[in-house]
């Protein structure tokens, strides 16, 4: 057959529910905010330009940030899942889609404390929030092509397994290439604060990074091997 078979088996039905409850979140902030999900979905266009004069995202969180928040860390929990399900790496483990959730909303979590702390000891905090509201919008362009590959991965002719690696690199390769781009951007203050930019990638890039594998690969030898 040439056209598609949408998987409707018993054990795939919620990945229809799941893919409704994204849709509805991609709703909901259209609703909210069109001007923010229109920078979402824009993903071929750079939202994120350098300014010399630094707006800091100071006001309260809106609605639409919270959602945006959640179809962010939904998005990229469902890949996680379905990554890890279909490369059977966790084979005879119970592990949820909420146990990857959570553990992606305390990382996140943390990290963002870690950042906010930081901005106000070294007295760069409206920098730092900049920093992180740029990134923020580079993660949620990053989830909606997840998002795109996740509708695809709905039918049930494609190679699973390869089909799920592949995705994963193409993800992996937008965000560098986004994070490259509006790294760049801040090419100037890099350079006048070059000091605290190398001890920003160590302590909040590599190192939480690093401490999550580190985890993982722990969880893994003890749960797994």
């Amino acid at each position: 057959m040439n056209e598609f078979i949408f998987r409707t088996l018993p054990d795939d039905l919620w990945y229809m529910w799941y893919l409704i409850l994204l849709v509805c979140l991609l709703l909901l902030i259209k609703l909210s905010d069109s001007k923010e999900f229109f920078k979402i979905v824009g993903i071929g266009r750079s939202d994120i330009s350098y300014s010399k004069k630094i707006l800091a995202p100071v006001e309260k969180i809106k609605v639409q940030n919270l959602l945006t928040f959640l179809f962010r860390g939904l998005t990229f929990s469902f890949f996680v899942f379905l990554l890890t399900k279909e490369s059977g790496v966790l084979a005879g483990h119970n592990i949820s889609i909420y146990f990857i959730f959570s553990v992606w909303l305390a990382y996140t979590t943390i990290r963002l404390l870690l950042e906010v702390i930081t901005g106000l000891l070294w007295k760069s905090i409206r920098l730092f929030l900049q920093v992180i509201s740029r990134r923020a919008l580079l993660k949620s362009k990053a989830a909606f092509v997840l998002f795109i590959f996740l509708l695809f991965g709905s039918y049930q002719h494609l190679q699973i397994l390869i089909y799920w690696s592949i995705v994963g690199f193409i993800y992996i390769l937008y965000y560098l290439f986004g994070y490259q781009s509006y790294a760049a951007s801040y090419s100037p203050l890099i350079r006048k604060k070059f000091l605290l930019f190398i001890l920003y990638i160590c302590a909040l890039e590599i190192i939480p990074l690093w401490i999550a594998f580190d985890l993982a690969n722990q969880w893994t030898i003890n749960n797994v091997l």
